[in-house]
């Protein structure tokens, strides 16, 4: 056993059962080990979840995003939404953004790293959108607005996993 198999198994735990699952007994079942072992790599559950986001962290990190703006207004929408998409379905990454969706509420932590995505979303939201009103590829006489319609209406068509409509739907109603 390794430290990197008890990291793997506790996200697997709270992604699949919930966090208040993760004990450090139910851990030590499915690692098949005794409960000391794991004290020799982390003292406690939560030292766990710090790892657990820091793990987090640095798989963020990974996703790097380049826009091609001389595309169509339909295919720079496609692609910037397509780029989040990658990060949401992520096998790894997903694992980790259902502790996150879990916890961002009461742990710090958690709340930094939902924060960091919803501004990633939302900065790279005024930038295409920005980008493609001076071209003229989209109407709208608000940028600020049409950004945020677009990033908080982005970031819920991705929890629910609903793509081709956001994207369709919010083309035909803002470009020509």
């Amino acid at each position: 056993m390794t430290k990197i198999d008890i990291l793997n198994a506790s996200i697997s735990i709270i992604s699949l059962e919930g966090f208040e699952k993760l004990t450090l007994s139910t851990l030590a079942d499915k690692l098949g080990v005794k409960k000391a072992s794991i004290y020799y790599y982390f003292s406690s559950k939560d030292e766990i979840i710090l790892s657990l986001y820091e793990n987090a962290k640095k798989i963020l990190s990974r996703f790097t995003f380049n826009i091609n703006f001389s595309l169509s207004s339909a295919e720079v929408l496609t692609a910037v939404y397509t780029h989040w998409e990658k990060i949401y379905n992520d096998k790894e990454f997903s694992l980790y953004l259902s502790l996150i969706e879990q916890r961002y509420m009461i742990d710090d932590e958690a709340f930094e790293i939902k924060n960091s995505l919803d501004l990633m979303i939302e900065a790279q939201s005024d930038a295409v959108i920005e980008n493609l009103i001076e071209r003229k590829k989209l109407f709208f006489p608000n940028k600020k607005l049409l950004s945020f319609l677009f990033s908080a209406s982005a970031k819920e068509s991705l929890k629910r996993e609903e793509s081709e409509s956001f994207i369709e739907d919010f083309i035909s109603s803002f470009s020509h």
